[in-house]
């Protein structure tokens, strides 16, 4: 199946943008803004997942119609990346994943779109046909410590090293 990121209405498939350019595209683009303040590789990953759930049948079936309805296509990303790094990293990832549209979402609350209830909801299968994208990348030292003297601080103090 050939997976598409987005339509563009009244032309054929063909001329749509490809899911894993513009998954790869995205990726590059965070990472370039981020460098600034030492984020590069996480913006990396997060622009790489933010639109995992569009490898699904259901996004891609939406696509193809001609009434839209709104398929949850952040959610994906936002799940993987707990899977792949944990509750400390994994989930910095997926509020910036799950909100790439919406904003940033409450931790926990009683609202459906809180970050607690988005990463337990069950969510259309989906299937990158490149397994690249779904490659754990190296993160490397939490941002907001490459600004402190981590040297000569005792290494209970950062929970997230």
């Amino acid at each position: 199946m050939t997976y598409y990121a987005h339509s563009i209405q009244n032309e054929p498939p063909n001329k749509w943008q490809l899911l894993e350019t513009h998954l790869n595209q995205t990726a590059k683009l965070a990472s370039k803004f981020a460098k600034h303040f030492y984020s590069s590789k996480w913006a990396y990953t997060a622009g790489l997942w933010h639109d995992l759930g569009k490898y699904s049948d259901d996004f891609q079936n939406m696509l193809h119609e001609t009434a839209k309805r709104h398929i949850d296509h952040s959610t994906a990303g936002a799940q993987y990346a707990v899977k792949k790094y944990g509750t400390q990293y994994g989930k910095i990832l997926a509020y910036i994943i799950s909100g790439h549209h919406t904003g940033i979402p409450d931790g926990k609350s009683t609202s459906s779109s809180c970050l607690v209830k988005r990463l337990s909801k069950t969510i259309p299968e989906y299937k990158p046909d490149n397994p690249d994208i779904l490659k754990k990348n190296d993160l490397g030292i939490f941002p907001f410590l490459k600004s402190l003297d981590i040297k000569n601080t005792p290494h209970h103090r950062f929970p997230f090293r």
